[in-house]
């Protein structure tokens, strides 16, 4: 009964985290020349998800069962060989907004703040929102989830899911706002489908794999803030 309660928390948290609804308001101002964008530490969630309860043959009596213990056991692990790598989903995603807003001809930097993992990751209050002077406006963004899951074939594949607000330096109005998801699903959504050569056959190839898991991550990531720094070019 343990994996089956663990397989509808996870069933339950994907939904929730990933899959709730915001308000989607597209670019409300164009960037003015010579403006910048101060991109901020960005929100993210305790750990990565490795899962398999898509997997069809999960269902299976025993082999099913055992199958999930052995998902369950490895998640821990490789969280842990990722946090001794040195591994950071919030820096890989506010060094790829600030390259790729860049790319397009808008002065953007880094701008560090607080910020602790969460398990429901969450947008910045008004009173949170750091000064940024003399830059324009600021992004926040968080990773609402991301991780490696099973699908039904039973190949574990990554996803990252993203929302993205640009906020006004000044008046702290909200600019901008969009949810972007690689490899995932859910309403009022950017969906981006995932890289092919990025998929395992086994949890062990998952495991042994670390280096390719932080690659293919690192690549869901880099196509959500090539979508976002599109939107903020657009005449």
């Amino acid at each position: 009964m343990h994996w089956l309660l663990r397989f509808s928390s996870i069933a339950v948290t994907l939904s929730i985290t990933l899959c709730g609804c915001i308000s989607t308001a597209e670019r409300q101002a164009p960037i003015p020349p010579q403006a910048s964008i101060a991109v901020l530490t960005p929100g993210h969630p305790e750990k990565l998800i490795f899962a398999n309860y898509a997997d069809a043959k999960g269902f299976i009596p025993f082999y099913g069962f055992a199958k999930q213990i052995h998902a369950m056991s490895t998640e821990p692990a490789i969280n842990s060989e990722l946090a001794a790598r040195g591994f950071s989903v919030e820096e890989q995603l506010q060094l790829a907004l600030v390259r790729d807003i860049r790319s397009k001809n808008i002065e953007a930097r880094a701008v560090e703040i607080p910020r602790v993992a969460e398990f429901l990751p969450s947008a910045l209050k008004r009173s949170e929102l750091p000064a940024v002077a003399p830059d324009w406006a600021m992004i926040d963004a968080r990773i609402t989830g991301y991780g490696i899951l099973a699908e039904m074939s039973g190949e574990f594949r990554p996803f990252v899911c993203v929302i993205a607000r640009m906020i006004d330096a000044r008046t702290k109005q909200v600019l901008y706002e969009k949810r972007f998801a690689y490899n995932y699903w859910g309403p009022k959504l950017v969906r981006i489908p995932f890289d092919p050569a990025d998929k395992w056959p086994t949890i062990d190839a998952v495991k042994n794999d670390l280096p390719g898991v932080e690659a293919a991550i690192g690549r869901g990531i880099s196509k959500i803030t090539e979508l976002i720094a599109a939107d903020l070019a657009a005449k």
